[in-house]
């Protein structure tokens, strides 16, 4: 999945729907997969119960028992997300979907110095082949641990850091972003050499491998 937008709501029972709906309308077209997560942060007016009517496919719903504050909402939505890019956006739509484009064009163009990513296979590829640093928060529960396999690697060149989500608060966030971005020169350093080792035709050369190894036996 390409995007998952979070939405923290509190008492949001007057707005919720129509936001939701404004965001689906701008996101239908696109070409890209996404989701939508909004986060009942325990309210007690009927937000929850306005979220499920609307049965959408493309919509989830997290519940708090209690009001546990907006940050602790966007970040019950950011672990929960599959997206490869996280978005979060306040659910009275005071910052709207149509700034998605800026966001994405950020990250077209290779402009941010540093991403903050969960740490899939095809997400730690693409981020060797544009040599670009990285603060990983892997999914806990992924196979074998692949996506804390996956951030090792990238660790152990020297482009990347980790955050375990059993670790992640506001705080270590930004004590670990303080840490890179301190050391970033090095960093992107780091970055560029493994940039230069990627193979980025290497589904042709193994396509190839297997055709002569075919002939050479017939």
């Amino acid at each position: 999945m390409d995007l998952s937008i979070i939405l923290p709501a509190y008492n949001e029972a007057l707005v919720i729907e129509s936001t939701i709906e404004k965001i689906i309308e701008y996101l239908k077209n696109r070409y890209f997969s996404y989701e939508l997560i909004v986060v009942n942060d325990g309210s007690v007016d009927q937000t929850g119960k306005i979220v499920k009517s609307l049965n959408l496919p493309v919509l989830r719903l997290i519940e708090h028992e209690k009001n546990l504050g907006k940050g602790a909402a966007v970040k019950s939505g950011m672990l929960m997300a599959k997206g490869e890019n996280l978005l979060f956006l306040d659910a009275d739509y005071s910052t709207t979907i149509d700034n998605l484009a800026i966001f994405l064009s950020i990250l077209k163009e290779n402009q941010a110095d540093i991403v903050i990513s969960r740490a899939g296979a095809h997400t730690t590829y693409e981020l060797a082949a544009l040599g670009k640093p990285a603060l990983f928060i892997p999914i806990k529960w992924a196979s074998h641990n692949e996506q804390y396999k996956n951030a090792r690697e990238l660790i152990n060149v020297g482009i990347a850091s980790m955050i375990p989500e059993n670790r992640l608060t506001p705080e270590s966030l930004v004590v670990e972003l303080n840490n890179m971005l301190n050391n970033l020169s090095q960093y992107l350093k780091n970055a560029d050499l493994v940039k230069q080792k990627v193979i980025f035709n290497a589904k042709e050369r193994i396509v190839n491998e297997i055709k002569t190894t075919l002939n050479t036996s017939n």
